[in-house]
C-alpha cells in the first residue's frame, strides 16, 4: 500500500507545478508584463513630445490582436534584457494596437504585423523593421540606427 502512495504522491505533486507553472506562463502572455523591461508609452502624441524634449529617436511598436509573431516578439525580443536595456537607454518607446491607431498604420504604410518603426525626434521616418525579428538582429539594426541618427 505505501509502495502506491508514493508514486501517487509525486505524481499528484509534478502535476501541481506544472500547473503553477502553466499559470505563470498564462499571466505572462499580456504584452505589458512581458515587455517589462520597457516603458512602453501607449500615446504616440505624448511620445513624440517626449522624443523631442529629449532629443531621442522614438521607437513605434504596431502590433495587432490574434497574431502570433506579434506575440512572440514580445515575448522573444522586446523582453529580452540587452533589447530593453538599448531601447529604455537609446529611444522613446510607443506601443500601439493595430485598431486603436489607424492613423498611424496609414501614415507609416504599415501592412505587416508586428512592424516597429524608427522615428526621428523632428518626425520623420528613419527605418520600417517589418515582422518578427530575433533579439541579436534588432539590436544589431537599432545600434546601426542610432549611429546613423547621431552623425
Amino acid at each position: 500500500m505505501r509502495a502506491l502512495t508514493l508514486p501517487a504522491l509525486a505524481a499528484v505533486c509534478l502535476t501541481l507545478s506544472i500547473s503553477a507553472h502553466a499559470e505563470e506562463l498564462k499571466k505572462n502572455v499580456g504584452t505589458e508584463k512581458v515587455a517589462k523591461g520597457i516603458a512602453w508609452e501607449t500615446e504616440f502624441e505624448k511620445a513624440l513630445t517626449t522624443a523631442k524634449e529629449k532629443n531621442q529617436p522614438l521607437l513605434l511598436y504596431v502590433s495587432m490582436e490574434g497574431c502570433h509573431y506579434c506575440d512572440k516578439m514580445d515575448r522573444e525580443t522586446y523582453s529580452n534584457k540587452g533589447v530593453a536595456s538599448d531601447v529604455t537607454k537609446s529611444f522613446v518607446a510607443v506601443k500601439v494596437k493595430r485598431n486603436q491607431a489607424q492613423h498611424l498604420v496609414r501614415r507609416y504604410g504599415v501592412n505587416i504585423y508586428p512592424t516597429t518603426v524608427i522615428i526621428h525626434p523632428e518626425s520623420r521616418r528613419v527605418e520600417t523593421i517589418r515582422g518578427f525579428v530575433g533579439p541579436s538582429q534588432l539590436k544589431s539594426r537599432l545600434a546601426g540606427i542610432r549611429d546613423t541618427i547621431r552623425r
